[in-house]
Parts: C-alpha cells; structure tokens; sequence
C-alpha cells in the first residue's frame, strides 16, 4: 500500500482506518501479503496485531 488519503473536510472519523482494515482483511481473504510504503498503514500495523499475519 503506497498512499492513504482522506479528504481534509472527513479527516478524524476514522475513515482511514477503516479503508486500511478492510484492504488488509481482503488481502488476507485473497492469500497475499501487504508492504506498507504508507506512513499511516505503517502506523496501523503497529497498533493492530493482528495483522501481522498478512505483512510481507
């Protein structure tokens, strides 16, 4: 995952969150593993545990 953005007037409603969330969990269901090139992904990992399962 190279970029994430969220349009400055939506930032802060957990709209990137749930973007990255669901990506990670599609790319489990499909088998593949993720590199994060995104700071926000990045950090994302680092508080969600659980999917370490996916990061390449």
């Amino acid at each position: 995952i190279t970029h994430t953005e969220t349009p400055r007037p939506l930032r802060g409603r957990g709209i990137a969150s749930k973007l990255v969330q669901g990506a990670l969990e599609q790319i489990r269901a499909d088998g593949l593993k993720v590199v994060a090139g995104c700071s926000f992904v990045v950090d994302y990992l680092e508080k969600h545990p659980e999917f370490t399962d996916v990061v390449a």
